[in-house]
C-alpha cells in the first residue's frame, strides 16, 4: 500500500520564473508526514475519523517500515548481547529456563533449557514463537482414580501454527514435580525420555502429589 496525500485541489497553472515564489507544483506535490517514532498512523475508531500516531504495543516491532512480532516472546527473557555463551557468574538471577541472548559473533539467538541448563540455539531470528499445550482429559488426576490423559504441544510462528511442518526432534517435554521422587522415577529421567515427541502420554502414576508439565522448542 503507498500512501498519498495532496489538496483536493490540482492547479493546472505552470511554474513562474521566480524561485522566491511557491509555485503550483509546490502546491499540487504531495505532503510530508513528520512523525516521533517508532509509531504508526491511523485510528483505533469506527467509520471516519481525523488519523493520529499510534503507539506500538507489547510484543510488536516496528523496524525498517515492516510490523511484526518482536524477536522474543513474552514467557521469554531476553538478556542481551554477548560475544559468547553467557554464565550464571554473568546473568546472576537472569540465570533461568528460557532466557535468550544474541551473539554478536554469528548473530545468531541462544535459549538457555534442558537439565541441567545448557545453551541452545534458538529458532530463526526476527520471528516470535509461542507454544500451546492441549490435555485431552482436563488437567486435574483425582487420588484414587485411574485416569490417563494425551497431552500435545502446538507450535505457532508469528500466530501461525507450524507444529505439523517441525521435526519431533524439537520437542522436548518436561516434568516439574511438587515433590521431585527418586531415581529412575525423578523429573530429570522422566524429562530424558520424553523429548522427540509432539504427543504424550500421562497418567496418574506419573504425578508425584502435583507436578507441572512443559514443551521446550530445540533446533539442533
Amino acid at each position: 500500500m503507498t500512501l498519498s496525500i495532496k489538496h483536493r485541489f490540482s492547479s493546472k497553472k505552470p511554474d513562474t520564473r521566480d524561485p522566491s515564489m511557491i509555485q503550483p507544483s509546490h502546491w499540487n506535490d504531495g505532503h510530508e508526514i513528520i512523525l516521533t517514532g517508532p509509531a504508526l498512523l491511523g485510528h483505533s475508531y469506527p467509520g471516519a475519523n481525523g488519523a493520529a500516531e499510534v503507539a506500538i504495543g507489547q510484543g510488536l516491532a516496528l523496524q525498517d517500515n515492516v510490523l511484526s512480532l518482536s524477536d522474543v516472546p513474552a514467557n521469554m527473557a531476553y538478556v542481551g548481547e554477548w560475544s559468547s555463551h553467557p554464565t550464571d557468574a554473568d546473568l546472576g538471577e537472569q540465570w533461568r529456563q528460557n532466557a535468550v541472548y544474541k551473539n554478536t559473533l554469528d548473530d545468531t539467538s541462544y535459549i538457555l533449557t534442558g537439565t541441567p541448563l545448557a545453551w541452545a540455539r534458538y529458532l530463526e531470528g526476527g520471528s516470535a514463537y509461542t507454544t500451546e499445550i492441549e490435555s485431552s482429559n482436563g488437567t486435574v488426576f483425582r487420588v484414587g482414580e485411574s485416569s490417563t490423559t494425551l497431552m500435545r504441544a502446538r507450535l505457532f510462528r508469528n500466530g501461525a501454527e507450524i507444529t505439523d511442518t517441525t521435526p519431533d526432534s524439537w520437542f522436548h517435554w518436561r516434568r516439574k514435580s511438587r515433590n521431585n521422587p527418586h531415581p529412575p522415577n525423578d523429573d530429570e529421567t522422566w524429562s530424558a525420555n520424553h523429548r522427540g515427541f509432539k504427543t504424550i502420554e500421562v497418567n496418574v502414576d506419573q504425578v508425584n502429589a502435583r507436578a507441572t508439565f512443559f514443551c521446550d522448542i530445540v533446533s539442533p
